[in-house]
């Protein structure tokens, strides 16, 4: 089954706004850890791989949370801007049924979690096992980098 020009053209305007919620929606996610990964770059002597590794083993976990969020925003945005431009009246007038242009959304998102039920299962759990090992490593190295003699008071500011 091939698409028609009018399947290509959903997918295409929801292809947009799903690609920019994605960015979005993962970089707010994102923004704490990053943060904290920069504070520990600059103050310590945490390496800039150790806080990539850090990140990298958290973005499959942010993504099955971001990546459904995504497509909402996507459907919602394309399909709304169609049917304020008036494009799906257009359509329907034109004697297209509404099932054969929803039909390539619906097996896309059908797709994206079958996409993100393999990657819960399979990838997710040795990656945040990771992630809590470069973090145990970091935290064993700032705790090897105290100074004999020298009071610190501000240690446990994050919990």
């Amino acid at each position: 089954m091939l698409l028609g020009i009018l399947q290509r053209y959903t997918l295409r305007e929801i292809l947009g706004p799903t690609l920019l919620g994605l960015i979005v929606c993962t970089f707010l996610l994102l923004v704490r850890e990053i943060f904290r990964m920069m504070d520990l770059l600059v103050n310590t002597s945490v390496t800039v791989f150790e806080a990539f590794e850090v990140i990298a083993c958290l973005l499959p976990t942010l993504l099955t949370l971001t990546v459904p969020m995504a497509l909402l925003v996507g459907v919602l945005l394309g399909l709304g801007r169609m049917a304020s431009e008036n494009e799906i009246i257009a359509i329907r007038t034109s004697g297209v049924h509404l099932w054969r242009i929803y039909w390539p959304i619906i097996a896309v998102c059908a797709l994206v979690s079958g996409a993100m039920i393999v990657t819960n299962q399979a990838l997710t759990p040795s990656l945040a096992l990771r992630a809590a090992d470069v973090e145990l490593r970091i935290w064993y190295k700032l705790a090897n980098a105290f100074e004999p003699g020298r009071v610190y008071t501000d240690f446990a500011k994050d919990n």
